[in-house]
């Protein structure tokens, strides 16, 4: 893999021609993971790739906004995760209940999320069941388990968008988050 991108040749057996449709199974291990990832795949055989024995070729750049060329490899990239404590509430419109908010993040696209640490529950828990040597573990679970909470009602949003009743008023899909968010924690 160089600089994101990945190509693989392969040999095809020589029973193969032009036309055939190949079943595939490809499985890649990651020393992070349990079990590898497993993707199923079907290729179409084309006619062979002529080899250019000629002079070393130029690479294409990857494309600038509105450019031509390659496009940018996409990846998957971490979002925006602020900490708010009670002394940020009032610029944030948290109260002791709020648990997640998000915010649109400009220009890049996407949201940033600002996430209550001192949150009743999350607050409670820990002291109830005394947990204060644990509490950095138990707060990343907490934020993480949020945030991941509101990637799923914005992917479910954009999923279902046509199918959701949204009336004449409009939907705001922030509100959305900080209430079931909020409705998380209790």
């Amino acid at each position: 893999m160089l600089k994101n991108i990945y190509t693989h040749y392969v040999q095809l057996p020589d029973d193969v021609i032009e036309g055939d449709t190949l079943e595939c199974k490809s499985l890649v291990s990651d020393d992070t993971q349990m079990e590898p990832f497993i993707s199923e795949f079907t290729r179409f055989v084309k006619e062979p790739m002529k080899n250019n024995q000629g002079e070393k070729g130029e690479r294409k750049k990857p494309r600038e906004e509105g450019e031509g060329g390659r496009q940018i490899p996409g990846g998957l990239s971490l979002p925006v995760v602020k900490e708010i404590y009670k002394d940020e509430w009032e610029q944030h419109s948290f109260d002791e209940f709020s648990a997640l908010k998000i915010a649109s993040a400009g220009n890049e696209g996407g949201y940033d999320y600002f996430i209550n640490m001192d949150n009743k529950y999350i607050q409670h828990e820990i002291k109830k069941r005394n947990l204060e040597n644990e509490s950095e573990l138990i707060f990343a679970k907490y934020k993480y388990s949020m945030v991941l909470i509101g990637m799923a009602v914005l992917k479910d949003q954009d999923l279902f968008k046509d199918e959701i009743n949204i009336g004449n008023g409009g939907f705001d899909i922030k509100w959305l988050v900080q209430q079931v968010t909020r409705a998380f924690t209790c």
